[in-house]
C-alpha cells in the first residue's frame, strides 16, 4: 500500500506542478481561438489527479472519524479542510470540464446567450485552477508523507 501511496502522491503533485506552470503561462504561448490544446490534454491527467484526491481525502476523513471524538489538532483541521475543499473542487471542476465536452447542455443556451456561456466557463476556470493545485498539491504531498511513514 505504500508504494501505491507513494505513486498516487508523486502523481498528483507532478500534475499540480503542471497546472500550476500552464495556468501562469497560458496566456504568453496561447492564442484563445486555438481553444487551449495544452489544457485539453492536461484536463484529462487533471481529471484522474481529481478522482485520486477526492479518494485519499475521504479516505483520511473516514479515518480520522473512527478515532471519534478529541481534541481538535492540526491533524482534524488539515483533514476536514481537504475533504471539504476537495467536496467543493470535484464538483466545481468536473461541472465545468463535462460542459466543455458536452456543449449544447446548458439551460442559459435555450435562451441564445451561448457565447456567454462559453465565456463563463472559461472565466471559472481562474477560480478552479488555483484550488485544484492547492487541494491536489496537498494531497499529493500528504500521500507522499504517508507513504513515507509507513
Amino acid at each position: 500500500m505504500s508504494l501505491v501511496k507513494r505513486i498516487c502522491g508523486a502523481y498528483c503533485l507532478v500534475i499540480a506542478a503542471l497546472a500550476a506552470l500552464n495556468f501562469m503561462l497560458t496566456p504568453v504561448y496561447n492564442d484563445p481561438s486555438a481553444n487551449y490544446p495544452v489544457w485539453v490534454i492536461l484536463n484529462w491527467f487533471m481529471a484522474v489527479a481529481v478522482v485520486i484526491t477526492i479518494v485519499a481525502s475521504v479516505h483520511a476523513k473516514v479515518a480520522s472519524d473512527r478515532q471519534g471524538d478529541g481534541p481538535v489538532d492540526r491533524a482534524w483541521i488539515s483533514t476536514n479542510l481537504l475533504f471539504m475543499a476537495m467536496v467543493v473542487m470535484t464538483i466545481w471542476w468536473f461541472w465545468n470540464w463535462l460542459s466543455t465536452h458536452f456543449p449544447g447542455t446548458e439551460v442559459f443556451e435555450v435562451f441564445e446567450i451561448s457565447e456567454v456561456v462559453v465565456y463563463i466557463h472559461l472565466a471559472m476556470w481562474a477560480f478552479f485552477n488555483p484550488l485544484y493545485v492547492l487541494t491536489s498539491g496537498f494531497a499529493g504531498w500528504r500521500l507522499w508523507r504517508e507513504a513515507a511513514d509507513g
